[in-house]
């Protein structure tokens, strides 16, 4: 098109057919729902008010703002620091700069305009468009409302790109204050003394507490921190970008993994604690205190046991041929805190089963108003037969360890020896038990 004053209105309209086939295919080969593609040539650039973007101080712009200053707030930047060039990182902070700005305008049912984002001078391709708005929902659970679809121009004069709204511009912004008082209120809670383990308990606990897994096709809602938090339900995608949103106002660095557990998607979070990182799946455990840990603080090895973990970005040159990918991760190899390294009695050896080891834990228990006991069978052990002897043989020897305890606690304070629950996490050698 280098004269299109020239051009006579059957090579137009054979042009833009072709580039539209051209940006549809591309789009739907990376999973994106199309709802509208603005194509270069189709309009021009200028009238679309590109918007200049300085790359001095970048990264200033956070879509959410708190009520009240939550100080030791930390931001994902994973995503970010991903992005290989410019014009992708002027991309990322323009979607930042224009997240908010929604328009009465109608672009599909239940769908509502967001003012264009744009890159001057710098084309830009749908590869790379999906990679930035990937970088932002990777970084900004927070953001809550955006649609799948996507629109866009590129050319010469630079890239716009045309987003959706899921929520009207009124309800957008209750919704947001909303979920504002809701962390504040949720991170207010947590006691100034606390370390960063115990503050991420408390968010973890929250969370399996007060949100229940709910699948429902036709509420897009289901998929986002707001969700999770003032609904109460999510899918996992909810639960991790809810635990993402609420652990770094708590000044935790958290980042969302994707992945599989079995034959379905899946979505969780890593997690720094002190120096180290840790995988945390929310989503897998359970309002059941037998269940409530399984999943707290695993290492690349355990969680990779019944997890798969997607490719990442960084050992992917084709990460945009996948449908999920994951941004840089950290390696997660201490065990330091994990739940149950923390709070589980340990059988090392064969002489752990008749010691005191296992009363003591018992006491303790009690003493901080607790009967769920935790023990992690050694690797140097089997561990089908060292909870058989425990709880299946002859001697039900856990029992014997319960007689033991209560023979140290007053009489209103004793469990009973003659019923328990337990549940067993293979994965993480640990039979949990349920004193009754």
């Amino acid at each position: 098109m280098k004269d299109k004053n020239l051009l006579i209105v059957p090579i137009l309209t054979l042009m833009i057919g072709v580039v539209s086939i051209y940006g549809y295919k591309t789009l739907r080969e990376n999973n994106y729902n199309i709802k509208q593609v603005i194509t270069d040539g189709i309009q021009d650039l200028q009238t679309l008010q590109i918007g200049s973007t300085s790359t001095e101080n970048f990264y200033a712009v956070n879509p959410i703002s708190y009520e009240v200053n939550i100080n030791n707030s930390v931001k994902t930047l994973s995503g970010y620091l991903s992005l290989s060039t410019r014009e992708e990182k002027l991309l990322y902070q323009s979607i930042l700069d224009n997240a908010d700005k929604i328009t009465d305008e109608m672009s599909g049912q239940n769908l509502y305009r967001i003012e264009p984002m744009s890159v001057k001078n710098h084309s830009l391709d749908a590869n790379q468009i999906k990679k930035v708005l990937y970088a932002v929902k990777n970084d900004h659970p927070e953001i809550f409302w955006f649609s799948n679809s996507f629109g866009y121009a590129s050319g010469k004069s630079g890239t716009v790109l045309k987003l959706n709204s899921t929520f009207p511009k009124n309800e957008q912004k209750i919704a947001l204050d909303e979920l504002n008082k809701k962390v504040f209120n949720i991170i207010s809670q947590i006691p100034e003394n606390f370390s960063d383990y115990e503050r991420e308990l408390f968010i973890h606990d929250y969370l399996v507490d007060n949100c229940t897994y709910e699948k429902n096709d036709n509420n897009p809602n289901i998929f986002t921190a707001y969700s999770c938090l003032i609904s109460g339900k999510a899918v996992c995608e909810g639960y991790a970008k809810a635990a993402q949103l609420l652990l770094c106002a708590a000044g935790i660095d958290c980042r969302p993994v994707v992945g599989a557990r079995g034959a379905e998607e899946h979505m969780w979070n890593v997690v720094k604690i002190g120096n180290s990182w840790y995988h945390i799946d929310v989503t897998w455990d359970s309002k059941d205190e037998l269940n409530k840990y399984n999943y707290f603080n695993l290492t690349d090895s355990v969680i990779k046991k019944d997890h798969c973990i997607a490719a990442s970005i960084d050992n992917n040159p084709d990460y945009y041929k996948e449908k999920n990918y994951n941004f840089s991760l950290p390696k997660c190899d201490s065990k330091d805190a994990n739940y149950f390294e923390k709070n589980a009695v340990k059988i090392l050896n064969e002489n752990n089963l008749t010691d005191n080891s296992i009363p003591n834990k018992i006491i303790d228990l009690k003493k901080h108003n607790k009967s769920v006991l935790y023990i992690h069978i050694s690797e140097n052990l089997e561990f089908e037969n060292t909870k058989n002897v425990l709880l299946k043989d002859n001697s039900k020897l856990i029992f014997e360890h319960i007689k033991s305890a209560n023979s140290q606690l007053n009489s209103n304070e004793k469990f009973s020896t003659s019923q328990i629950k337990y549940s067993v996490a293979e994965n993480s050698r640990i039979l949990a038990v349920q004193l009754m």
